[in-house]
């Protein structure tokens, strides 16, 4: 089973540009992605899916990732470190990331490595089964290409 994808192919977002709107002001979100008073998208898109990679770093762990649907609390861990990841771009033009946004961070990846360790769970999200793919790759000692046999003559 592989991630969930729009119509257009492109894999979904845990969180949207929206989301964020939520969180914080059109103001506010412009002024972290652009310089022209006027919200980058595309920074957007990509905080957010620096984000959303960051997340199954660690839900992943425990969970299948991507997750679908999207449990409300990883849309809100995904809103939190989006916004971090567009104020640390802006952070190095300005000098400094608001203590308010890096506790959010900061939060949010404590969250993360406790799901990770097992200690905190994401109601909604799904435990691999034991019948789950897996993409790390998994092999038995039946399963070798290579034997004495097929590898006779090099």
């Amino acid at each position: 089973m592989g991630p969930p994808h729009r119509m257009d192919g492109e894999q979904m977002a845990y969180c949207t540009k929206t989301d964020i709107l939520k969180k914080i002001t059109d103001g506010e979100l412009a002024m972290l992605t652009s310089e022209t008073g006027v919200t980058d998208d595309t920074v957007v898109a990509e905080c957010i899916a620096e984000a959303d990679g960051e997340i199954d770093s660690y839900a992943g762990r425990q969970y299948v990732v991507p997750m679908s649907p999207v449990p409300d609390r990883v849309r809100n861990l995904s809103i939190d470190i989006s916004i971090f990841k567009a104020a640390a771009r802006r952070a190095f033009k300005l000098g400094a990331i608001n203590d308010s946004i890096r506790g959010l961070y900061d939060d949010a990846i404590a969250f993360l490595k406790d799901v990770a360790a097992g200690r905190a769970v994401i109601d909604g999200a799904v435990k691999p089964s034991q019948n789950t793919e897996r993409t790390g790759g998994f092999s038995s000692a039946n399963d070798r290409t290579f034997t004495p046999d097929s590898l006779k003559g090099f």
